[in-house]
């Protein structure tokens, strides 16, 4: 039996000539496994935790992108948003008194609105692919219920109506205009994490990254 051992020069990736690290780069962006799940998770976290300040409910689960620069690429989340929340939240008060009046003098009643997928949803992902509708729950029939006056009811009954179109135009604008802000986060973190200084600093940081002299990854 005869033994043959071969002996490798193997390079650290500061060590390497400039067409040999491109080739290392260009091999970590075309990899599988890189940037994996993670490059994501503060971002998405960070959403999250914003609309809730906002008066949205959402988990992270709901929130859904595609950063692969083709037609159907973008953002777009699930969730409901409480009405009254939402509104206070952007200081809206002043346009929507009757809505606020009605479910601030009954403190139990909640006004959603819910977004809900459309067809497009079932091959993208981008903020078209949603929308939001406020779904009543009979709370204004039963705020004027047992008054018997018209003269007193009609004002609140077209209040309410006409604020509820605006509310529904003006969140369901907040979303799409979120979604598109999303859309360009997700975009930023992925360049981010896909440039050549980042694949870099992950190449160093683990020191027992070995390379053949052409930027072959060296594996024993």
């Amino acid at each position: 039996m005869q033994t043959i051992t071969k002996t490798y020069q193997t390079y650290q990736f500061e060590e390497l000539d400039d067409k040999a690290k491109e080739q290392v780069l260009e091999s970590y962006r075309t990899d599988e496994w890189y940037p994996g799940d993670w490059w994501h998770e503060a971002a998405v976290e960070d959403f999250v935790e914003d609309r809730t300040k906002e008066g949205w409910d959402l988990k992270t689960k709901d929130v859904h992108f595609d950063v692969s620069y083709c037609q159907g690429s973008g953002a777009s989340f699930d969730g409901t948003v409480n009405c009254l929340e939402w509104i206070k939240f952007h200081k809206l008060e002043a346009d929507y008194p009757t809505i606020v009046k009605i479910l601030s003098d009954k403190k139990s009643w909640d006004l959603d609105g819910n977004i809900h997928s459309n067809h497009y949803a079932n091959h993208y992902c981008h903020f078209n692919t949603r929308y939001l509708e406020i779904e009543e729950d009979g709370q204004l029939e039963e705020y004027i219920y047992g008054w018997d006056n018209e003269k007193k009811e009609q004002p609140i009954i077209d209040g309410w109506n006409t604020e509820l179109l605006e509310l529904e135009k003006a969140i369901e604008a907040d979303r799409e205009q979120l979604s598109r802000d999303l859309e360009k986060t997700m975009y930023k973190e992925y360049e981010h994490y896909m440039s050549d200084e980042t694949i870099t600093e992950e190449i160093i940081v683990n020191t027992e990254n070995r390379f053949l002299a052409n930027g072959t990854p060296f594996n024993e």
